[in-house]
């Protein structure tokens, strides 16, 4: 993933207007690489956040359409409730980079 940067910084000004360019250089790989892990990590959540919601929205629409609780509801709640709180067990959980 790294070679995408390095072309696209090599097609870049180097005229000290491209600001992100010497943050690539290969003596602060590491750094480059814990920031990407960084981004995808926190890619990753917001996408996992997004279909929560989409998927709560949904529910909370199906009762109040509804009307009522059924027994369906009940369960699609339940499931809902697990997933909301295995996401926030996940966020809790200390990042190892």
């Amino acid at each position: 993933m790294n070679s995408r940067f390095d072309e696209l910084i090599a097609t870049a000004a180097d005229d000290g207007a491209s600001a992100p360019s010497g943050l690539f250089t290969s003596r602060n790989r590491a750094d480059v690489d814990q920031l990407m892990q960084a981004w995808f990590i926190e890619r990753q959540n917001n996408i996992e956040c997004s279909l929560i919601l989409d998927q709560a929205s949904r529910f909370v629409s199906c009762v109040l359409n509804d009307g009522e609780v059924t027994e369906t509801t009940r369960r699609k709640g339940r499931h809902l409730l697990r997933v909301i709180k295995e996401a926030r067990q996940r966020q809790r959980r200390p990042r190892g980079f």
